[in-house]
């Protein structure tokens, strides 16, 4: 499901632009941990400016975000995705985000670990974060992103 910053094999590393064939269709980020993207521009990956380092340009591919409000790996999940629409103006028509009210990073882990420091959280300052399993939220999202790839890819 994840393909954030993912080149392919056969890509030459000199090549700066990813070929039209190779660009995802769709893009479908659970709990993406926006913060990350947005406040460090080496995490700027391939759901935004596929095959470049940086933001160079948008795939012109819908991007729907899916995550928790209580999500704490972000410092506030929903307004740091929503913040995509206004850091990165080119990607605004193509995304779409919705929360799931009282959903922790990882719900959909069926066995998740007990809460831990985690290096990476909040824009990489560093956080501890709490991981729930929701089997109704995990049913919903996985709906969700069915739904999301059926209607898309055709």
């Amino acid at each position: 499901m994840a393909g954030m910053g993912v080149r392919p094999a056969r890509l030459a590393r000199d090549n700066l632009t990813l070929p039209r064939e190779l660009v995802y269709a769709a893009h479908f980020a659970l709990y993406p941990g926006c913060a990350n993207i947005l406040d460090d521009q080496q995490r700027i990956r391939s759901w935004i400016n596929p095959g470049r380092p940086q933001n160079w340009g948008a795939t012109g591919k819908p991007i729907h975000i899916l995550s928790g409000t209580n999500d704490d790996f972000d410092f506030n999940p929903k307004i740091d995705c929503l913040r995509m629409r206004e850091e990165f103006p080119e990607i605004a028509s193509e995304l779409t985000v919705r929360m799931l009210e009282g959903a922790t990073h990882a719900f959909d882990w069926p066995n998740p670990p007990p809460p831990a420091f985690s290096p990476f959280a909040k824009a990489q300052t560093g956080a501890m974060v709490t991981m729930r399993y929701s089997a109704k939220e995990a049913e919903l999202a996985r709906l969700e992103m069915v739904d999301f790839f059926q209607k898309r890819l055709k």
